[in-house]
C-alpha cells in the first residue's frame, strides 16, 4: 500500500472516529472506547500494513 493511501485512510477514519468523539460528549466510557478503536487503527497501519515504496 502507498504510503498516499494509508495518509487518506487514516484521515478517514480519524474524521469518522472524531465525529463520533463528539457526539459522546455525555458518554466517557464510550469515548474511551473510541479513543482505543483509534490508537488501535493507527497502530495497525503503521506496523501492520507493509508500505510499497
Amino acid at each position: 500500500m502507498s504510503v498516499a493511501t494509508k495518509v487518506r485512510i487514516m484521515v478517514m477514519v480519524t474524521l469518522l472516529l472524531s465525529i463520533g468523539f463528539a457526539l459522546m460528549g455525555g458518554a466517557p466510557v464510550g469515548r474511551a472506547v473510541l479513543v482505543i478503536v483509534w490508537l488501535g487503527h493507527v497502530a495497525y497501519f503503521v506496523f501492520g500494513v507493509k508500505t510499497a515504496r
